[in-house]
């Protein structure tokens, strides 16, 4: 059995048949559920095949990979050829946008940004395809590759899960509980959330900064910060990644996967003092 994914559609075209029959539910530019119940994804974007030669993509080689035959599951694995030495590489997990119903991890506009991601990053991106339904289950993660660090993997995503078709539900998936957020900050000791000023989105992004906040504060350890694009709306890094705000942000994630170790103290004869946590 062939340990490479099957694309069914390479176009990332994810439309059926559509007639005049009235809209049930429209969700453009995602999609729109007819009541006869066919669905048309109307978000699209080509699909880019994997190549193995860094010097096509930009220093960075990519690879498909099928993790469970059972469900189909798979990711595409980025890796810039400057990091691919003997070191531990940090390894993001990448979720990519579409609020579960549309796009890929096999499009070109996910595809163009994991690559940068990588080569900034100097990191081993794992660019998961999630599952796509009106009432997809969303993201399954898989085990990180052997080229990364599995102590320390970074999860990142695009897009708030409010962009949901289920977003006015009250759905653990697209709301987590407090239980959820707790079990976040206590296996996650640093987190980032990135929101843009003119986004409709942004308060829920905002909520989810003040209550991780709150959680560091209730158990005494953690780091959480907000970094806000000022004048930009939803997914402007990814459609303008040469804009000033876009390379801002992005410098920003790299400084998150790649924190600058703090510099050691000294004492009064001079001496650096070290300093070990358990």
């Amino acid at each position: 059995m062939s340990n490479q994914p099957q694309h069914a559609n390479k176009n990332c075209v994810y439309k059926y048949v559509v007639g005049d029959e009235d809209v049930d539910l429209d969700l453009y530019p995602f999609l729109r559920r007819y009541k006869d119940g066919r669905i048309e994804r109307v978000l699209k974007s080509p699909f880019v095949p994997a190549s193995d030669n860094p010097t096509t993509n930009r220093g960075v080689a990519t690879r498909d990979v099928l993790i469970d035959h059972s469900t189909g599951m798979s990711a595409r694995l980025f890796l810039a050829s400057l990091a691919a030495g003997h070191r531990r590489l940090p390894v993001v997990v990448y979720i990519h946008g579409g609020c579960f119903c549309t796009e890929s991890a096999f499009c070109r506009t996910y595809h163009r940004y994991a690559t940068s991601l990588a080569a900034l990053a100097g990191a081993l991106v794992v660019s998961v395809e999630t599952t796509r339904g009106p009432l997809s289950g969303g993201p399954r993660h898989p085990s990180p590759p052997t080229h990364g660090s599995p102590p320390t993997p970074i999860l990142a995503g695009r897009s708030s899960p409010a962009t949901a078709p289920a977003a006015t539900s009250r759905t653990t998936r697209i709301n987590p509980t407090d239980e959820e957020v707790a079990s976040l900050t206590s296996t996650c000791r640093r987190v980032m959330v990135a929101v843009a000023e003119k986004d409709t989105l942004r308060e829920r992004g905002v909520r989810l900064f003040d209550r991780v906040r709150e959680c560091y504060d209730l158990t005494g350890g953690g780091e959480v910060t907000l970094v806000e694009s000022e004048g930009e709306d939803h997914g402007f890094h990814l459609y303008n990644p040469l804009r000033a705000t876009s390379r801002r942000l992005m410098e920003s994630i790299v400084q998150f996967i790649n924190p600058t170790p703090p510099a050691p103290e000294k004492n009064a004869d001079g001496l650096h003092l070290l300093h070990a946590s358990w």
